[in-house]
């Protein structure tokens, strides 16, 4: 209904127990806020691997597209130099989409099954990309540096090659 709705308790505890999702219509990635800080979360779109997993996407260099969806991103093409920045982009799928088929870059997008630790440990690396999600909402994308795709790729659950649709 587009109105705010508040948090009004929280239980902590240890141990196993059932966890609900909360799902926001439309949005894959948003933020909520936690007393003063924002905190990056995910909706269960119910496409799940061993779980859970929170899916991200990236548009390869045509060049790169098989080493990629076998590897991940091959951090000798992420070098910081003074036309690089050293970083790869990861973002929701309409983010990766935009890049599809422009240039050098290949004309389908691989998407990333990542372990739901990832948004914990990466939360540094994501910012809003723009306002042209679904209404005006925002849109997510990470920006991971080099030094931390070994890391990114641990977590990495499963790489699927999305070839461009229609």
């Amino acid at each position: 209904d587009g109105q705010i709705r508040y948090v009004t308790a929280v239980r902590t505890f240890t141990g196993s127990k059932v966890m609900r999702d909360l799902t926001v219509d439309d949005i894959h990635t948003y933020y909520v806020i936690a007393g003063d800080r924002p905190v990056l979360v995910h909706n269960n779109d119910g496409d799940e691997l061993f779980g859970q997993s929170c899916p991200i996407y990236r548009t390869p260099k045509k060049v790169d597209v098989d080493y990629e969806t076998k590897n991940g991103p091959n951090p000798k093409n992420h070098q910081k130099t003074a036309d690089d920045d050293g970083m790869a982009y990861f973002g929701e799928e309409s983010v990766a989409a935009e890049y599809r088929g422009v240039g050098s870059y290949a004309d389908g997008m691989v998407r990333y099954d990542m372990h739901p630790s990832f948004l914990k440990e990466f939360a540094d690396t994501a910012h809003r990309c723009d306002w042209k999600g679904p209404g005006g909402k925002p849109r997510i994308e990470f920006a991971i540096p080099v030094d931390r795709l070994g890391r990114f790729a641990e977590l990495t659950l499963r790489r699927t090659w999305l070839p461009r649709r229609g």
